[in-house]
């Protein structure tokens, strides 16, 4: 699911993708890719507090992760 909703993201359908996202962090909430798309995905949706919890999630599992830091 991560996948498809990396594909909703970039087709310009952020809130299909949110959904998706929703399902794969409820099964893995620890998942890097997700939560770091989960975070872009909220940022197009104007959902900027959930974008900034997703990334502190990302950063408690991967605090070297270049991407979420910037």
């Amino acid at each position: 699911k991560y996948l498809l909703a990396f594909t909703e993201k970039n087709l310009g359908e952020p809130a299909k993708a949110y959904e998706l996202l929703q399902q794969v962090l409820t099964a893995n909430p620890r998942d890097i890719n997700s939560l770091f798309l989960m975070g872009q995905v909220c940022v197009q949706l104007d959902k900027r507090p959930e974008a900034i919890t997703a990334w502190q999630k990302l950063l408690a599992v991967n605090p070297e992760h270049h991407e979420a830091l910037y």
